[in-house]
């Protein structure tokens, strides 16, 4: 019976050494992974610190004898010291607090940085202590920062721009400016997440998404829906950018309906504005089959060859020989009565060998009353240039901004530009460095100045309000050209700090409405003055125009405009019957044609 009492006890006693040997065989695995991780350690008990790994003493700047004897919170940046305090002196007291949370340390160098802080209740040398670990995450707030800036930054510049401006992520629209929100009818509010099966049309929505996919970068068009259900042609252009980590895409979006309105106000005056062809910029072409039948001088313009030459070729022989096939198929299917794509950009080849694009436009129409092709050619080259430095630039935002046709300019308060982007050049013909430091108004014609100052000093006094202007500025080489634009005040704005003004040419535009004027008014001095009795009826018989010949009386001839024959015939209290004859004479008149 003894000899078994005296085993057992060597037993237990053998048993509590082995225990011994494996608690002191853990604490050296667990202290020699403290010593070799990249977080810094911890372990304090009440407030002082009681153990301190090589990460520790890195990110703190202090070796590890001057950390044992301090208090925790001596590293603590004084923003947080009271909160660190609180907090570990009620976890040591057993109360619930988080375990973990993002805070500022100083460094022996003065130095602050952020750690993503954790901490848990443990034992050390058998009483209560905090074990807390900090992972250095300065770099990770930097560049958080940062990009708060950068999105601040394109706010702010995109709310002054004369275009719709969008960040969307998987299609959906995450940040919008207010020129977009206002393009289609919605709230500025409204607009986040709208995906473009809720603001195009179907065909346009599927074009979009599509686009996005292949990261399709040039600018093209698409149907809009506001949100009322109008639809409106859209010109937009995006680029792949990245937003809070994610892959998001940049959009500029433009309200082409006026530029979509004067096209077709083009064609169906082409009779009666054959004038206007021979003065525009734009070249123009018609062709029958292969051969073009008429050229306007901006055709030979624009490739180099004589009208007589360019009427002697193939319409598709001054096409690029990359886009050859494509423009001679559609063409031709055009003639046919085939549904093609009526606009599309193609490069041509002058007669000199030089290579250009132009933004082509088709449209079926009549020559000589046989089928036949309206094409009209602008040049786009320069903007073509500008798309590659568009795709080129270091910052998504800027490129937008600084290659696009209009011009983006910032003042101090003193009236001098601090920033210019260089699409001034283009319209203007300054350099950006010409103009940088200057005084903003000295180049508005002296006959505009005053209205000019005036505008400036209402933007000046009034902070957030956009302030619309139009005059006239001198072009390098000496002449002048009219530009539109807006400014808003943006002084308070600390990621700004200047008026923002957005301007563009206008000069074309104005010289077009001036001589369609006048070519209305050299049409209707025509009319009124031929000595036949003339009138101008719609598909419905119902009167647009009669001369004085045709009417004498002024009164009457305005109360003709839009009624029929039999109207006036009442209006007179003439016979019905002559009303009725006359229509029927229209009738065969037109199906004779």
């Amino acid at each position: 019976m003894r000899d078994k009492e005296k085993s057992k006890a060597q037993l237990i006693k053998d048993l509590s050494a082995l225990r011994k040997q494996v608690n002191e065989f853990e604490d050296f695995q667990v202290g020699l992974l403290a010593e070799m991780t990249s977080p810094a350690i911890f372990i304090y008990q009440m407030n002082r610190v009681k153990y301190v790994n090589p990460a520790a003493t890195k990110i703190t700047g202090y070796n590890r004898d001057e950390l044992l004897e301090m208090n925790l919170w001596e590293v603590i940046h004084p923003e947080f010291q009271e909160l660190v305090k609180k907090r570990g002196v009620a976890r040591q007291g057993g109360k619930k607090v988080p375990s973990r949370y993002e805070i500022k340390i100083q460094t022996k160098g003065g130095e602050e940085r952020w750690v993503d802080y954790s901490s848990r209740v443990t034992t050390f040398e058998q009483n209560p202590a905090v074990l807390g670990t900090a992972v250095d995450i300065t770099e990770r707030k930097r560049t958080e920062e940062a990009l708060l800036d950068n999105e601040e930054r394109y706010r702010t510049l995109s709310e002054a721009a004369f275009e719709g401006m969008i960040i969307s992520v998987g299609g959906k629209v995450v940040m919008a400016n207010q020129a977009f929100a206002d393009m289609f009818g919605y709230d500025s509010d409204e607009v986040i997440g709208l995906s473009p099966v809720e603001i195009t049309t179907p065909e346009s929505a599927e074009r979009i998404m599509k686009n996005i996919q292949t990261s399709y970068e040039k600018p093209y068009e698409v149907i809009g829906v506001k949100k009322g259900g109008s639809t409106f042609n859209v010109e937009i252009m995006g680029k792949d950018c990245l937003y809070k980590s994610q892959k998001a895409r940049v959009t500029a979006v433009r309200d082409i309906t006026e530029r979509k309105q004067g096209e077709d106000a083009l064609r169906e005056s082409e009779s009666k504005f054959r004038v206007l062809a021979e003065t525009t910029s734009a070249a123009i072409f018609i062709f029958q089959r292969n051969r073009m039948r008429y050229v306007n001088p901006a055709a030979a313009n624009i490739t180099g060859y004589t009208q007589d030459e360019l009427l002697k070729m193939n319409f598709w022989q001054v096409i690029h020989s990359d886009f050859r096939s494509l423009v001679k198929e559609r063409g031709l299917a055009r003639q046919k009565g085939k549904k093609v794509r009526k606009r599309f950009e193609v490069k041509i080849l002058t007669k000199n060998g030089e290579e250009r694009w132009v933004d082509f436009t088709a449209s079926s129409t009549e020559f000589n009353q046989k089928p036949a092709v309206l094409g009209t050619a602008v040049d786009i080259t320069d903007r073509k240039n500008a798309q590659v430095l568009l795709q080129e630039s270091e910052s998504r935002f800027r490129a937008l901004i600084e290659h696009g046709n209009d011009v983006t300019v910032m003042f101090d308060a003193e009236g001098k530009v601090s920033y210019i982007s260089p699409s001034v050049k283009k319209v203007i013909g300054y350099e950006v460095d010409e103009l940088v430091g200057q005084p903003g108004l000295h180049l508005v014609h002296p006959d505009d100045r005053e209205r000019a100052d005036k505008i400036f000093a209402e933007a000046l006094l009034n902070s957030g309000k956009e302030v619309q202007f139009c005059h006239r500025m001198r072009h390098k080489n000496g002449s002048y050209i009219t530009i539109e634009g807006t400014g808003t005040n943006l002084l308070i704005e600390p990621g700004v700090q200047a008026i923002v003004s957005n301007f563009r040419d206008i000069t074309e535009r104005k010289r077009a409405e001036e001589q369609l004027a006048g070519l209305k008014s050299f049409y209707e001095q025509l009319l009124e003055h031929l000595p036949i009795q003339l009138g101008v009826l719609d598909r419905d018989f119902r009167y647009s125009y009669v001369n004085p010949h045709g009417i004498k009386d002024a009164k009457m001839r305005k109360w003709i405009i839009g009624k029929t024959d039999l109207d006036y015939c009442r209006k007179r209290g003439l016979d019905l019957k002559i009303g009725r004859q006359r229509q029927k004479w229209y009738k065969n008149v037109i199906s004779s044609k």
